[in-house]
């Protein structure tokens, strides 16, 4: 791989990095989000500086919606963090990327359009969520609440929808990413504001400002994202993005000290690598 090409290594790698940052940083999720999306704003920012983007209506709609869901999505993501655990969360969220983008990519867009890439991406969609309910795997009895688990999975699914939306809305529209880029950040940032006014704690303390950094890593991500499709195509791109939940899942054993017993230990490394091998069949099913 050239040099040039090894920047598709950059979403996995902050995609990665960022939810243990943000883990590690605390605060509440509403906190956590108004930092990751100050940060996502000064970075979109910056790129204005680089690309020109055009500005119609249908962009600025497109994107300040899908920024709208991205932040659902990540306020459901930290929640999820806080009541799961990013080792366990994170899989499950992957897990439902890709369900949700293949269905809509199939059904709406058809990117399947051959019975073989339709078996190679179920294939692929199959394998991902086993390798999830392995890394989701509870060698003895689960401590946490009924109440807990229910409200995880909540924002498991809030968090899967949001994401999908967040993806899925420029395209619907055909809207250029780099067009999507300073728009979708003000619908994050508005969003996440709006939905920091409900429950409890204020929305701007000291973790709200230590969380921009996290922001910032993820915004990376995202254009480092568009930079790759540029060179190594969408699908090829796409596919190792995904990546970044080896980082995630196993920092939060190593890194952030959630408790795994051996076999669960074993389970992770095996269910991590099937999300991955499956995550690479999707991804050629839509090549």
């Amino acid at each position: 791989m050239s040099l040039e090409n090894l920047v598709v290594l950059i979403p996995p790698l902050c995609w990665g990095i960022q939810p243990l940052l943000v883990a590690k940083v605390g605060g509440l999720p509403k906190q956590q989000v108004l930092g990751s999306t100050l940060g996502a704003l000064a970075l979109a920012l910056v790129a204005l500086n680089v690309v020109s983007p055009h500005l119609s209506r249908t962009v600025l709609l497109a994107g300040f919606a899908s920024g709208a869901c991205c932040a659902v999505g990540q306020t459901n993501q930290f929640r999820s963090f806080a009541l799961l655990g990013v080792s366990t969360a994170m899989p499950a969220i992957v897990c439902l990327q890709l369900l949700g983008t293949s269905l809509i990519g199939v059904l709406v867009f058809h990117e399947w359009p051959t019975g073989a890439k339709v078996a190679l991406g179920t294939t692929g969609l199959l394998i991902v969520m086993l390798g999830v309910a392995m890394t989701s795997y509870k060698e003895h009895h689960d401590t946490t609440s009924k109440e807990q688990r229910t409200a995880g999975l909540m924002a498991l699914l809030l968090c899967g929808a949001g994401l999908v939306a967040y993806v899925i809305i420029p395209k619907w529209f055909n809207v250029s990413g780099w067009d999507a880029i300073l728009p979708q950040s003000v619908g994050l940032l508005t969003t996440a504001f709006l939905l920091s006014l409900r429950g409890e704690g204020r929305p701007f303390v000291k973790k709200t400002w230590l969380n921009i950094l996290p922001g910032l890593i993820w915004a990376t991500g995202n254009l480092a994202l568009l930079l790759a499709d540029e060179r190594v195509g969408v699908t090829t791109g796409f596919t190792v993005s995904q990546m970044g939940v080896i980082i995630s899942t196993l920092g939060g054993v190593f890194l952030l000290g959630e408790h795994k017993t051996r076999k669960e230990l074993v389970l992770v490394f095996i269910g991590v690598a099937l999300v991955i091998a499956g995550g690479i069949l999707v991804g050629q099913a839509r090549a």
